[in-house]
């Protein structure tokens, strides 16, 4: 799952945990160690829903992802891009899941414009 900043992360997670979910947090504010540590019982199947910011959208090397996620519409096409692929990768298939709220119609109008044509991504 992806938030846009790093209290809205820390915030799903709680919410997730109380909810008897077995999540971990990963963001910037994370030392890097807590960060490995995270990824680490991630890959181990130890933890289940893995809620971060952009920080986890590229250059990490997460296998098996079926379902994204975003609690926070991205800013940028771009960075939805980067996002939802993290997911459907190496020829499987996957599920973005956006929520949107009032104020994010225009941004994902621009994302949706911006992906027109591009039959792989389901929006």
């Amino acid at each position: 799952m992806f938030c846009g900043t790093r209290t809205a992360t820390d915030f799903v997670t709680n919410y997730l945990q109380r909810a008897g979910i077995e999540a971990q947090a990963i963001h910037g504010g994370l030392k890097q160690q807590s960060r490995m540590n995270v990824l680490e019982g991630f890959h181990k199947g130890k933890i289940h829903t893995l809620v971060a910011t952009d920080v986890a959208a590229r250059g990490l090397d997460i296998k098996n992802v079926s379902h994204i996620f975003n609690f926070d519409v991205p800013k940028t096409p771009e960075e939805y891009t980067h996002r939802i692929g993290r997911t459907a990768r190496i020829g499987k298939e996957g599920v973005a899941i956006t929520l949107i709220t009032r104020n994010d119609h225009e941004i994902f109008r621009k994302i949706v414009e911006w992906n027109k044509g591009i039959e792989k991504y389901k929006l």
